[in-house]
């Protein structure tokens, strides 16, 4: 017999030993499934390491199992058994794998520094009556020069429009002049909008109408990644408006474990940041800006705020919406003040 004869046919052995049978090649992708979930997991940095190690260990131990039983010879029911457990170990891994790799993709789009951006809603107003369109946005245009990233607002604005701006520095004059026909358009920020018109009897939304509106990206002053003994985190919540409904400080130190809530009340009055001496209330800091904000209570404090969480009320809705909803009974019967169809605290269908 040939060289090249006796290679083949040491090759078919090798091919029908038990080391290349299928269920033994099944092992093989289970145990390199079950190191690409553990790698992920551990990169996720959710869980805690001592349970990272337990819940690694105890999937270890099954799939080593499982490859045992399936290779038990002359013990058919306990090959059935491995195969049974290597395919749930299989399923798990894959899932699992499957919401890490999506949770990760989740959390680096949001708190990635690289995509770190907030967004503001701006609209361009004008009467009613004068039916304007998106394509009559044309000559002077009011602004109020407390408008969170104006200049960036304007400099979007204007790329798309002949304008020329004309700056404000009380709101009720703007729309004043507006309502006077002085101007044709005014440009305001979201919050500002629902702000003015919640808190003021004069003019009222049904008067105006919103010629165009846009958003503006803003990039977030980075973050220092240099690992600290001690962090402070701002946590806030607005609501439909834009405004702030609570903020929260969490000082957390990590020498002695402990983590300090500082609760900063709405109506806490004190100075606008970059504003020569402006006084507000918190409630409104946010419409200054995000960072006015943060660095609002920075100098407050005396201290450095390192990182900021900030939550809308849309978001928490569908957050909850997702989640099944929140059944609530009550043995009286009420009515918000909130609307289903607009958010809003005037027309449309009430809860």
């Amino acid at each position: 017999m040939s060289s090249s004869g006796r290679r083949k046919k040491s090759f078919k052995r090798i091919l029908k030993h038990k080391a290349f049978r299928m269920r033994n090649i099944f092992s093989i992708l289970c145990l390199v499934l079950y190191l690409i979930f553990m790698y992920f997991l551990i990169n996720l940095k959710i869980l805690p390491g001592f349970y990272v190690f337990i819940l690694g260990f105890v999937l270890l131990i099954i799939n080593i199992s499982s490859i045992l039983f399936i290779n038990a010879h002359r013990k058919k029911y306990l090959k059935v058994m491995g195969g049974i457990i290597m395919g749930v170990c299989f399923i798990f891994d894959l899932v699992g794998l499957y919401y890490i790799v999506n949770t990760s993709n989740y959390l680096d789009e949001k708190f990635s520094q690289a995509n770190s951006y907030y967004k503001n809603t701006y609209y361009v107003l004008s009467l009613k009556d004068n039916y304007y369109s998106e394509n009559d946005v044309d000559g002077f245009i009011g602004t109020y020069q407390e408008t969170a990233n104006l200049t960036e607002a304007m400099k979007k604005l204007s790329s798309k429009f002949s304008i020329k701006e004309k700056a404000y520095t009380d709101l009720e004059v703007l729309f004043s002049d507006l309502t006077n026909r002085t101007i044709s358009f005014i440009l305001v920020d979201s919050a500002t909008y629902e702000i003015f018109f919640s808190l003021n009897n004069v003019y009222h939304k049904a008067d105006y109408s919103i010629v165009y509106d846009f958003d503006v990206f803003t990039k977030r002053e980075e973050v220092d990644s240099e690992l600290k003994d001690s962090y402070q985190l701002l946590i806030g919540g607005k609501d439909t408006f834009g405004i702030m409904d609570f903020n929260v400080l969490l000082s957390i130190d990590y020498k002695t474990k402990e983590i300090l809530i500082t609760n900063i009340p709405n109506y806490y009055y004190f100075e606008v940041d970059n504003k020569q001496g402006r006084k507000d209330i918190l409630q409104y800091m946010s419409l200054y800006g995000e960072e006015t904000e943060r660095k609002s209570i920075e100098n407050l404090l005396d201290t450095t705020i390192d990182y900021s969480l900030i939550f809308d009320s849309k978001s928490l809705v569908s957050l909850v919406d997702y989640l099944g909803g929140i059944t609530y009974c009550s043995n009286y019967k009420f009515t918000t003040t909130h609307s289903l169809s607009v958010n809003t605290f005037e027309d449309g269908k009430k809860f």
